[in-house]
């Protein structure tokens, strides 16, 4: 076995049940924190609502077909966590007219560099001269862990607080669906509307 995959053995042993752990606390802190937690990200949201209304008031977007939460590589890398959301028309990536905001859920990510210390010093006892590359590359296995938890999150807060902010106020397409996922890889819907109501 080669060393990448002994740390990558390595770490999935050690990091599952940290990741299981670090969910059940982050659902915990969202419990005690619900209030401040979904007011910041109502906030947000109405925000790029109304700067969007701004862009279709003056002809520079057209009908709203997506929303795309994306989680991206580089917050990973600068281990900010955050998920960029983004309003699309039906040409989605090619979409010419920027409209998003990018928006980290501390109570979610609050245990990642503790559990990576943890497992770093867990690692060094077993793989000689462990590299700060090759614990990124855990980091990143690790992060990914949380995603499916982000995406349930947001499948259950989205809709609300997309109809509280005004969604259905600008021009959207007859179908609108909400897709969850990495950055320009596949996303996954998590909610659709059609004709100003979500399903």
């Amino acid at each position: 076995m080669d060393r990448q995959e002994l740390l990558r053995q390595a770490a999935q042993t050690y990091l599952t049940p940290c990741c299981q752990n670090a969910v059940s606390l982050a659902l915990a802190a969202f419990t005690e924190q619900q209030g401040e937690i979904l007011g910041g990200l109502s906030r947000r949201v109405s925000g790029l609502v109304e700067t969007v209304r701004q862009q279709q008031e003056r002809g520079e977007k057209k009908a709203l077909r997506y929303l795309v939460v994306s989680s991206l590589f580089s917050s990973t890398v600068t281990r900010s966590y955050e998920y960029e959301f983004a309003l699309y028309d039906s040409e989605l990536y090619l979409d010419p007219t920027e409209s998003c905001f990018y928006w980290a859920p501390e109570f979610l990510f609050r245990q990642v560099e503790q559990d990576m210390a943890c497992f770093a010093e867990q690692a060094g006892r077993e793989l000689v001269r462990i590299r700060a590359f090759e614990l990124e590359e855990v980091r990143r296995m690790y992060v990914n862990g949380f995603h499916p938890a982000a995406g349930l999150f947001l499948q259950q807060v989205l809709p609300n607080i997309l109809e509280q902010n005004g969604l259905f106020s600008l021009s959207l397409e007859q179908e609108f669906s909400v897709h969850f996922g990495i950055y320009m890889e596949q996303l996954v819907e998590i909610a659709a509307a059609r004709g100003g109501k979500f399903e």
